[in-house]
Order: C-alpha cells, then sequence, then structure tokens
C-alpha cells in the first residue's frame, strides 16, 4: 500500500506560477496524494484553474495572517495524511518526484526528505548569477544526515539539509519538534531562514533526514536583477537571524555558535571586499548585499521575538 502524501503549496500573489506548479503536480501517477493550497492573500479570493478547480485532490484553505511560516502551519493542520511534503508556488515537480519521497520514508528511521532544486531556466542575468552565487542545488548524491553523529557546526549549517521549497516529513516530527516558526519566514521581518530554524530542530533531537535527488523540481529563479538583491539581502539578514536564535536559544554550546557566526560573516565580508576590487558588477553588488542584510538582523531579531539576542 503506498503511503498517502499531502502535498502543500503556500502562495500569495503569483497565481500563475500557482497554475504551473498545480499542472506538474496533477499529471504525477502516484495513486496517493492530496494537494492543499494556502491562499495568503489578505482577500482571499485565490482559486486554481478551472482545470484543477474540480479535481477531489485539490483543496484550498486560507491563512490571512500574512508569513510563510503562517500559512505552512495551516496547510499541516488541513492536510489529511501523515506523510506531508511542500513545495514553493514557482517550482514544478519532476515526474516521480512524490513517489521518490514516499519511496524514501518507507524506511521508518527517516524522519524527513529533501530534493534537488534545479534551474527551470536560465535566461537572464540574474538568473545565471545566482546560479553562480550558489543557487539551490545541494548535489545529485544521496545522503543521510542523522543528527546524533553530527558536530555542533554541522547542526548549525542546516543549509546543508536542502531549502524549503522541496521537503517532506511526517506528521511525527511536527508532534515532536513543533511546527514551523511563525517569526521566521517569507513575508515577516526576518524575511526567511523558517526551513533553516526547522532543519536544525529536527537534528537536535536527533532525527535523521534524507537528501533524495530523485526527488527533483525545477525552480523558477528572480528574473531580475533587483529582485535578486532584494533576496541576497534578506538572505543575509535572515540568516544571521537564525544564528542569533541558536545563540538565544542555546540549542549548541554557544562558543560554538559564536565561532561560526565570525567565520561565516568575516567570510561574507572579505568575499565583498575582495569582488569590489577584483570584479565590479553585479557578483560585488550580491556580496555586499548579503553583509548589509547581516547588519539589519540585531533589529529584525528585536521585532520578531521581542527582545535581545545576546541576553
Amino acid at each position: 500500500m503506498p503511503l498517502p502524501v499531502s502535498v502543500v503549496i503556500c502562495t500569495r500573489t503569483r497565481p500563475e506560477m500557482v497554475d504551473a506548479c498545480l499542472d506538474s503536480l496533477l499529471r504525477e501517477t502516484y495513486p496517493a496524494f492530496e494537494v492543499i493550497i494556502v491562499d495568503n492573500t489578505d482577500t482571499g479570493d485565490f482559486s486554481p484553474r478551472a482545470g484543477a478547480s474540480g479535481d477531489v485532490r485539490v483543496r484550498v484553505v486560507r491563512e490571512a495572517r500574512r508569513g510563510l511560516s503562517r500559512a505552512r502551519n495551516t496547510g499541516i493542520r488541513s492536510a489529511r495524511y501523515e506523510v506531508l511534503a511542500f513545495i514553493d508556488d514557482d517550482v514544478t515537480v519532476d515526474s516521480g518526484w512524490i513517489r521518490a519521497i514516499a519511496s524514501a520514508l518507507e524506511d521508518d528511521s527517516i524522519a524527513g526528505v529533501t530534493g534537488l532544486i534545479v534551474p527551470a531556466e536560465l535566461e537572464t542575468e540574474a538568473q545565471r548569477e545566482f546560479e553562480w552565487y550558489g543557487g539551490m542545488g545541494k548535489g545529485t548524491e544521496r545522503r543521510l544526515m542523522c543528527g546524533t553523529a553530527l558536530t555542533a557546526w554541522q547542526i548549525i549549517r542546516a543549509q546543508e539539509v536542502g531549502v524549503g521549497a522541496n521537503m517532506a516529513f511526517r506528521r511525527s516530527v511536527f508532534e515532536r519538534v513543533g511546527g514551523f516558526d511563525e517569526a521566521l519566514g517569507a513575508g515577516t521581518v526576518t524575511l526567511g531562514a523558517e526551513d533553516l530554524d526547522f532543519f536544525h530542530r529536527v537534528l537536535r533531537e536527533g532525527l535523521t533526514l534524507c537528501y533524495e535527488p530523485a526527488a527533483r523540481v525545477k525552480h523558477r529563479h528572480r528574473r531580475t536583477v533587483t529582485e535578486l538583491r532584494f533576496q541576497t539581502f534578506a538572505n543575509g539578514c535572515s540568516y544571521s537571524v537564525y544564528l542569533m536564535k541558536i545563540w538565544s536559544r542555546r540549542t549548541v554550546p554557544r562558543r560554538e555558535v559564536g565561532a561560526f557566526a565570525l567565520w561565516w560573516f568575516t567570510g561574507r565580508l572579505a568575499t565583498a571586499l575582495f569582488r569590489s576590487i577584483a570584479r565590479p558588477g553585479v557578483r560585488c553588488l550580491l556580496a555586499w548585499e548579503e553583509v548589509r542584510g547581516a547588519t539589519r538582523a540585531p533589529a529584525a531579531y528585536r521585532l520578531a521575538y521581542g527582545g535581545s539576542w545576546w541576553l
């Protein structure tokens, strides 16, 4: 009997992207899945394209409070099945995506799965530069990450696990570690990192995550340099807030967090300075945007959590 899967897609202002994402999902031949579209708009007037509106596998629920974590948590509460998969509205799934996730989770020791994310197109300078900057791909080799076997730095480097645009977990994981942190994520003052925070908490519980490149999706990167600059700024801010939260909650020893944060920030600053001299242009701008985002993080942390991170 195949594992039934609930697929959660959160969206706010990109109905045409949701339709493309939904089209790719409904072409899947996997026999047991549902799709929950969480409408995170203020008006709540989203509806799927006409061809999918009558499909019994598709439901639309509303979360009026802005924020990706809130929307995902609403999706979790609305889902019927024990396996919950999450994709962003700007991806399309490859054939066999659901089957690859379910196949990995047939191993009861695996708590969650992340998958490969490749660019849907590389037509613009911004899209090509984002791939050069690192993109979203985590390689083509399958690997297991067991929280009990990782060092403190490896648990901090949760970005090595995968990306929230392509991930799945058993419901029992949310019951054990809680849902996505609603102070984090797109649509909040922290601008992101809700996926890294969740990966971190799962690994701290000693659970095992699987990176399965067969679960592949295509992501539509930002098409303009302006959009990409904001994304890089957001990454710098949200990643720094993520490190501040680890420091504040003491989920790993503070000496390890401090050493890691110093290594990360000085590395970014050195990169920005080097590119200012050696290669001015978009790559230089991106490096400085990440540093600028990091400097905004203390204020974002105070607004998100109502206190000082260093106490």
